[in-house]
């Protein structure tokens, strides 16, 4: 059996960050009064680095003689270079990582430091590291820096982790992004990646209205009132938004909004785009030209990846209704939207995540695949979400199964509320005890019969969760 000991191979070379005495590499960071010098081992920044593979060539870095360099005390002739774009705090950091493989990220105000000296230090486990941090352990901060953050994200290739996180993120959650103070600091690039998204959950008026902000406080910033502008206050906002205009979903502009709003600015638009607006606003009937782009639809007719169908949405609505003997056959007609908040494959299946996503959203049905027997549960509450922490009174909630079988309406359970005072169990963000009453708590996975007219799961107590999607239940105009 070969003898293995990288272990101690590894500690060994650790050690070297603090208790060598032979360095021949001496690096200050930082500048002025937040300068500090740094003392390393040229095979060890090589071998970890491809930048330091580079610098550390004679062609970069300056060689001191050793009878120099008493100083930095080392005895033999040694490299110089300063690295003043990195703070003394973060190239510790990094220092520290290059040697022992490890990081501590206990403050979040450098942490994009870290990021961008790690890019730029080639060390790519170390970025994706940092990213991965950033988005499961920092959220708060994320979201409160988000602007900050989605920038330098679209300047790194490498930052493509947090650059498709910031995008999921803007989608679901656009006024983190639309109503931050910093919101006007984004550079056009940023611009049209948000544009171009899909699935904004947001109407496309208020996305309207956020790039003509953003293309009015540019620098030199526009004065807001429009009825005092010349011609050349237009022509400078046209020429900061024309990359951005023909990302507008302009046919799914509300008639009122759309000639109070955007039509003050038709001078922007094409010729051909104002006449197939023109007639789609005047006409009755006339469809939106095939050239259009495609509304931002995910947010208003989501597809539920957990079999929840059409009909199961007509059959919902029903029971909202109190129509619990109709059995639909259809799915045209619905009364209610039913809109996409979160689905836990993808969103995650955590609490804080749910009440991030789905407090103050009003009604909810809550949809949750059963393990291992495809059983579809769920339940409708007919108020806000809020994290409150204690029960909520109403006499409109239900819960439900669907079964497994969307064709067979026998499958069906609809168990309505039986003591409004305790019909939904409205818990905190560190309470996992949410749901209705005291017999469907999903998190926990238990399902009773106290609260309701019937249990909702024939046999179970309690049961594990597949999967599980939360929709806002809109009516309809």
């Amino acid at each position: 059996m070969p003898l293995n000991l990288s272990a101690t191979l590894l500690d060994d070379i650790a050690r070297l960050y603090i208790d060598a005495d032979d360095y021949n590499v001496i690096i200050t960071a930082g500048q002025g009064d937040d300068a500090k010098v740094f003392k390393a081992h040229t095979v060890i920044l090589r071998s970890r680095s491809s930048y330091f593979r580079v610098a550390l060539s004679p062609n970069w870095a300056k060689k001191i003689p050793s009878q120099y360099n008493h100083e930095f005390n080392t005895q033999c002739d040694a490299l110089y270079f300063n690295k003043p774009n990195i703070s003394p705090k973060v190239f510790e950091i990094i220092l520290k990582y290059i040697y022992t493989g490890t990081c501590s990220l206990e403050e979040n105000d450098i942490l994009l430091d870290i990021l961008i000296a790690s890019d730029e230090f080639g060390l790519f486990e170390l970025v994706n590291y940092v990213q991965e941090y950033i988005i499961s352990d920092e959220t708060g901060w994320l979201h409160e820096n988000l602007v900050k953050v989605f920038k330098i994200a679209l300047r790194h290739d490498e930052f493509h982790l947090l650059r498709e996180h910031c995008g999921e993120l803007i989608s679901k959650q656009p006024k983190l992004l639309f109503n931050s103070n910093d919101f006007i600091t984004l550079e056009k690039s940023c611009m049209i990646f948000v544009l171009k998204r899909d699935d904004i959950a947001m109407e496309e008026i208020d996305i309207w209205d956020c790039m003509i902000k953003w293309g009015i406080e540019q620098h030199p910033q526009l004065n807001p009132d429009i009825s005092v502008w010349t011609r050349q206050h237009y022509d400078t906002l046209h020429i900061r938004l024309k990359e951005l205009l023909p990302l507008i979903r302009y046919f799914d502009v509300p008639e009122d909004k759309f000639y109070d709003k955007i039509w003050p600015f038709k001078k922007f638009l094409p010729r051909n785009l104002k006449q197939s607006l023109t007639r789609f606003y005047i006409v009755p009937g006339i469809k939106p030209p095939s050239c259009a782009l495609p509304s931002r639809i995910a947010q208003y007719s989501p597809k539920s990846k957990l079999g929840f169908t059409g009909l199961h949405a007509a059959l919902i609505t029903n029971w909202i209704n109190h129509e619990d003997d109709e059995i639909p056959t259809t799915s045209s007609n619905i009364s209610h939207e039913f809109k996409l908040l979160l689905r836990g494959s993808r969103d995650g299946r955590g609490v804080v995540t749910f009440h991030e996503l789905c407090d103050f959203k009003g009604a909810t049905i809550i949809l949750i695949k059963v393990m291992g027997t495809g059983e579809l549960i769920g339940g409708y509450n007919p108020n806000s979400w809020t994290s409150s922490d204690r029960y909520i009174r109403t006499t409109e909630s239900f819960i439900f199964s669907l079964g497994n079988n969307t064709q067979d309406p026998s499958n069906y359970i609809l168990s309505r509320v039986k003591f409004a005072d305790f019909a939904i169990r409205d818990s905190s963000t560190v309470n996992t005890s949410i749901g209705f009453g005291n017999d469907f708590w999903w998190f926990e996975g238990k399902c009773m019969h106290f609260n309701y007219n019937k249990k909702i799961l024939d046999t179970r107590q309690f049961f594990s969760m597949e999967d599980y999607e939360v929709f806002q239940v809109v009516k309809k105009d």
